[in-house]
């Protein structure tokens, strides 16, 4: 005969296997994951299939019940560029981001941004999650080009040998920032930088100009390189004694 502590550690190592039994068959029944991430992965507008960029950029923030472990951008076979969020461990939000030409930083779940090169290319951008699961899309994107010239140049006496050179700012192809140089025959070349947010061109003032003509040239350079130059002329009169 069975002594009575016996049966009841039979009894609880049976009553703990049928309880386990359920959660087991259940997990062994479950439909294994095969949702790719559900995220942007188009750095143009909306549903462009091509665009100019000097970055290629995709963010946002994650939908619920959506996951995400790696995002990543390729051109052909080459992988530029991979960001791991998730290796097993947790999700690890980007944090901060501040896209190209912009002057507002701001937090998302995920992030990825890549230099374009000159010319056309076709980039894929691709997410993947713990179980392998891969959602990608490739754009056409063509690369930065120089910008044009500079608009509504003007030069001004603000003086008797005081002049004032003046411009608006080019077509720039979707560069965010532009360096200006302006030249002037005997003088040494004078250069301004324009960024976010401030896009109103650029002036410089000269001082101490000879009587006679004097010919000044500005030119734009951004990432697409240097853009046509624009010139103008000015008088600089001299002055009679009376």
């Amino acid at each position: 005969m069975i002594d009575r502590v016996t049966r009841s550690l039979v009894l609880t190592l049976l009553t703990a296997a049928l309880v386990s039994l359920p959660t087991g068959v259940a997990l062994a029944d479950e439909a294994p994951d095969t949702t790719a991430p559900q995220i942007g992965l188009n750095p143009c507008h909306d549903d462009e299939t091509s665009c100019r960029r000097v970055y290629a950029e995709v963010f946002g923030d994650l939908q619920p019940g959506d996951d995400l472990a790696v995002l990543g951008a390729r051109i052909g076979d080459e992988v530029l560029t991979e960001h791991v969020f998730d290796d097993g461990t947790g999700f690890e939000p980007y944090g901060w981001f501040r896209p190209y030409g912009n002057d507002v930083v701001f937090p998302v779940d995920y992030a990825l941004s890549v230099e374009v090169p000159r010319g056309t290319s076709d980039i894929t951008f691709y997410a993947r999650d713990l179980e392998g699961n891969t959602s990608e899309l490739t754009t056409t994107v063509l690369g930065p080009i120089p910008p044009g010239p500079v608009r509504r140049l003007t030069a001004r006496l603000t003086g008797a040998r005081r002049a004032l050179v003046a411009w608006r700012t080019p077509e720039l192809h979707g560069s965010c920032c532009v360096r200006y140089v302006v030249t002037t025959p005997g003088r040494k070349p004078r250069s301004t930088f324009s960024a976010p947010p401030s896009y109103g061109g650029g002036v410089v003032s000269y001082r101490r100009l000879s009587p006679g003509w004097h010919r000044f040239t500005v030119r734009a350079s951004t990432e697409g390189g240097a853009g046509p130059s624009r010139a103008v002329r000015l008088l600089v009169p001299r002055r009679h004694r009376g």
